[in-house]
């Protein structure tokens, strides 16, 4: 386990940064690396909520990084169709993020 000092890490800029990313890969910019960061981010994310020091609005936010509108989450199927996960998408129908 490596342990890194959560207090220096600005969630709301992360968040930010993992937007980028996420609509990097969406337009095609199909890359292994920035796809391994961005499991990173998720992963230390997951974590961080996990651990019960912070809460999942702290972490993941409440409004939509596009349009500014409140997320919702929705439980949807998995990769596998097996399962489901939870998912978070702006309550804003037209928002192109919810594309």
């Amino acid at each position: 386990m490596i342990l890194i000092d959560d207090s220096k890490i600005d969630w709301e800029l992360l968040r930010k940064q993992k937007y980028a990313l996420v609509k990097l890969i969406d337009n095609n910019v199909k890359s292994e690396s920035l796809t391994s960061i961005l499991n990173l981010i998720d992963n230390v994310q997951d974590n961080a909520v996990e651990s019960g020091i912070y809460s999942k609005e702290e972490i993941f936010g409440n409004n939509c990084l596009y349009c500014g509108l409140p997320l919702e989450v929705a439980m949807v199927p998995d990769e596998t169709g097996k399962g489901l996960h939870e998912e978070t998408k702006c309550v804003n129908p037209d928002c192109p993020d919810n594309q």
